[in-house]
């Protein structure tokens, strides 16, 4: 799910980085290289992101103090019973 999520926005981000104009404008030609060229870039950073932002939460989760994780686990908990 978060991987999905950020593979959307990171894609977004860089279709907006090459073209900040409307695609539909631009030669299909071009149009197809700049979605290329995001689906590459993406690709090539999704996996290290993912691996720093978890091991940066991981890092910060382990500062946090008792009752935050309380409130964590239990926020978890609730999450679960949702699910199931």
């Amino acid at each position: 799910m978060a991987r999905n999520r950020l593979e959307t926005e990171l894609r977004l981000i860089a279709l907006d980085l090459l073209c900040p104009g409307e695609r539909s404008e631009l030669p299909p030609e071009a149009a197809e290289w700049v979605g290329e060229a995001a689906t590459e870039a993406v690709s090539a950073v999704l996996d290290g992101s993912i691996r720093t932002l978890i091991q940066t939460l991981r890092t910060i989760v382990a500062a946090a103090s008792p009752e935050v994780i309380h409130r964590l686990d239990q926020a978890a908990l609730r999450y679960d019973a949702v699910i199931d």
